[in-house]
């Protein structure tokens, strides 16, 4: 967990770059990275299959693993 914890930090933290730094696509990983990072750390049954719901909605492609 603290690994996992050490990479949130990370991407949240790359993510707050200036804008001129990060392309659309670039945050949009990022993005997806942070939220597939967040619901494994959770552990979270109820959380994961929200997720897997939601992504296949919004076009997260990727997020279902």
């Amino acid at each position: 967990m603290p690994g996992e914890l050490e990479e949130l930090a990370r991407l949240i933290e790359a993510a707050m770059e200036p804008g001129e730094s990060l392309t659309r696509g670039d945050l949009n990983r990022l993005n997806t990275q942070f939220h597939k990072l967040l619901v494994h750390a959770s552990k979270n049954m109820l959380l994961k299959q929200f997720h897997e719901r939601t992504s296949s909605i919004t076009g997260c492609f990727g997020c279902r693993s």
